[in-house]
């Protein structure tokens, strides 16, 4: 591609390629001084023809040379630095530097509203040079800009740098609001800039300080950062609870407000709350979770601590041994009656077997022979437990099926016989395995005899469970009501 013009007078044209509409790839381009227009061709459109304000960005009086330098930013965007226009009736060599759109471009005249610029003669805006970060933001540096907030007048060269957003540009006159700016003559020395924490880095060299600008439009995104919930606690009790933040990642953690339970400690490196808490209450505090880039999530908490819990003694009932390929349904009474849940602690129940957790119920029907042992948690809602270990063996063989005999109901105060008789004819040993007999009445295991006056009348629910040779065995539930 080759640029075209005239060298010879009146013309004088001048060749001044660049990348004029930020596609990365050089624009041909000749500046008439004789009448101050511009001839662009550009490589992403075509455009050719007579450049106006309708289809490029312009100046507005002679030798304001729109363009002298054009960057392209990381994010496609470009930026425009004319650092010899005159900001007309105001002052000459102003200066400008203009923001583009790398997709639509930036068309019309120089402005204090599309363009960062000088207010005084000789500001030159952008003659220092443009650095393009990694970031997609840029930096303007304006070598030659005077300070017109001096008490004395202006202050000649006092020298500004220019944080650009790359996303939308930085307009309007530089001054202390936008720009880190000079207010002695040659104070604005060296600068840099820390990708790392987002913020421009100037060398005061008249000084000897070093200033850091914090960029306004540069801070993460940060996403929604939540931290997890805590549970209640007992005095005197280990106290582990872990607030960590999610979505992971690395975070430290704070205490913003209110004050822990007495005897508990935030680990803040690793979210974590632990202690033995001392006293009873109800706490209220706020936890922040913050990230190595700034982003940060709180969350309030109210933690109760309860009283000290005495625990009491909790004892489970006994299991009969159940009887290989049969049907086995047996649920362990807790004493004292609460809401418990259950646990294997230890061993292994018999292959067809299964604890539920909520109502300690022993269910399946064994499948395996064999000896087992295993041992039952039951724990309460203050973690109050007790255990029972079980043990048997479950004979090789067929076990036939063996049903009890049933019940009659009875009176209060007159005698009650009742035999719960195996079947078939066998040696037994009977055992209540769940409910309670009727005041006033004994099992009387050998010979499976319910015996005794009742006491109390009501209704009352029970199981006995029959169990003969080879381990084999049969249960029945009763239903006996008392008058």
């Amino acid at each position: 591609m080759t640029a075209w013009g005239t060298a010879l007078a009146p013309f004088n044209d001048v060749i001044v390629p660049g990348d004029y509409d930020g596609d990365g790839k050089a624009d041909l381009a000749v500046w008439r001084p004789a009448d101050g227009v511009w001839y662009v061709r550009r490589s992403s459109t075509g455009t050719v023809g007579l450049i106006s304000a309708a289809n490029s960005l312009v100046g507005t009086r002679t030798a304001d040379r729109i363009g002298i330098t054009v960057a392209r930013l990381t994010n496609g965007n470009y930026v425009v630095s004319s650092p010899g226009w005159d900001n007309p009736m105001v002052a000459t060599d102003a200066g400008a530097v203009t923001w583009g759109n790398g997709a639509a471009g930036m068309v019309g005249p120089v402005t204090a509203a599309n363009s960062l610029i000088g207010g005084t003669d000789g500001d030159q805006i952008g003659s220092g040079g443009l650095t393009v970060l990694a970031n997609g933001h840029y930096l303007v540096y304006s070598n030659a800009w005077d300070n017109p907030a001096g008490s004395a007048g202006p202050i000649v060269n006092a020298r500004a740098v220019t944080l650009g957003n790359g996303a939308g540009g930085t307009v309007g006159l530089i001054d202390s609001t936008n720009s880190f700016v000079g207010t002695v003559t040659g104070e604005v020395s060296s600068f840099s800039y820390d990708l790392v924490r987002d913020r421009l880095v100037v060398g005061r060299a008249v000084n000897n300080l070093v200033t850091l600008f914090a960029c306004p439009f540069c801070g993460p995104t940060c996403p929604t950062i939540t931290l997890a919930s805590l549970p209640a606690g007992s005095v005197g009790q280990n106290y582990v609870g872990s607030v960590a933040a999610s979505p992971t990642g690395t975070y430290s953690y704070t205490l913003m407000s209110g004050s822990l339970p007495p005897g508990l400690t935030l680990y803040g490196t690793i979210g974590l709350v632990y202690g033995y808490p001392t006293t009873a209450g109800s706490y209220n505090f706020t936890l922040k979770a913050n990230e190595a880039n700034g982003c940060g999530g709180t969350r309030d908490y109210t933690v109760v601590i309860g009283a000290v819990v005495v625990c009491s003694t909790i004892t489970l009932t006994d299991l009969p041994v159940p009887s290989l390929n049969t049907a086995y349904n047996q649920s362990l009474v807790v004493a004292p009656a609460a809401s418990y849940s259950f646990t294997v602690t230890a061993g292994a129940l018999p292959t067809g077997l299964s604890l539920n957790p909520t109502t300690g119920a022993v269910t399946g029907t064994p499948t395996a022979a064999g000896p087992y042992s295993f041992t039952i948690r039951a724990a309460d809602t203050n973690n109050c437990a007790g255990s029972r270990s079980y043990s048997g063996t479950l004979a090789s063989g067929s076990c036939g099926g063996i049903t009890l005999a049933a019940l009659a109901s009875g009176g209060v105060g007159q005698l009650y016989v009742g035999y719960a008789l195996a079947a078939p004819t066998g040696s037994y040993t009977y055992a209540l395995t769940a409910g309670s007999l009727p005041p006033g009445l004994t099992l009387y295991g050998t010979v499976g005899l319910l015996y005794g006056y009742p006491t109390a009348a009501g209704t009352y629910n029970f199981t006995i469970t029959a169990t003969g040779t080879s381990n084999c065995a049969g249960m029945r539930s009763y239903t006996v009501v008392i008058n």
